[in-house]
Parts: C-alpha cells; sequence; structure tokens
C-alpha cells in the first residue's frame, strides 16, 4: 500500500506483512515482519487495493478470496462462488469492482 508495505502469503496461509521505514536520508531500511493472519489454506495469489489504503486481497486453494484490513489483520469480506482455485485478482481502477478468476469461470464483485 502505497510503497511502504509487502505481503506474502505462504502455503499454510499464514499471511504476512512487512513494513518497510526509511531510517535515515541515505536511505537505510528496517523492515517489521508481522503475522497478519492465519487462514489454514494455502495461499495463491494476492494483490493491495490501489484506492483503499491498506486493503488487500488474497486467494486461496479453498476457492475463497478474502479482503484483509493490513492494520488490524480483521478480514473485511470472503468472496465464495468458484468452484475451482482462484489463480487471478484484480481491482477496476475506481475500486469499485474486484473481479477473481479461474478455470470455472471469472467472478465481478461489488
Amino acid at each position: 500500500c502505497k510503497g511502504e508495505l509487502l505481503a506474502a502469503v505462504d502455503d499454510k496461509g499464514n499471511l504476512f506483512l512487512f513494513r518497510c521505514i526509511s531510517l535515515s536520508p541515505k536511505q537505510k531500511i528496517r523492515i517489521g515482519i508481522s503475522l497478519l493472519h492465519s487462514f489454514g489454506s494455502k495461499g495463491i495469489s494476492l494483490l493491495f487495493s490501489p484506492g483503499k489504503q491498506y486493503q488487500l486481497l488474497v486467494s486461496f486453494q479453498d476457492k475463497t478470496t478474502a479482503c484483509v484490513d493490513c492494520d488490524t489483520g480483521v478480514i473485511i469480506a470472503t468472496l465464495r462462488g468458484h468452484k475451482r482455485v482462484v489463480q487471478s485478482i484484480s481491482y477496476h481502477p475506481s475500486c469499485s469492482f474486484v473481479a477473481t478468476a479461474s478455470l470455472d469461470r471469472l467472478i465481478l464483485w461489488d
């Protein structure tokens, strides 16, 4: 989100957040790592919201996609509806819609 956060999800569904902090004008970077949430299903892909700061979409092997608040780790919404694993997620530039795609179909969410 806005260049200061990185995120990763592992094969156990652990969602990690990396906060990058500049310590000096010489651009020394300190990275704080935290376990944001543990989902219990293998993570497939993730994407930060381009407009809503500190929101993240994460897709999982269990065919769901979760919208997570990066500050609190709270799950804002869980998107269910695919019969196959969600391989791709995308935000519309206005952040009004989200698209999830799997081998079974493409779903637009609002």
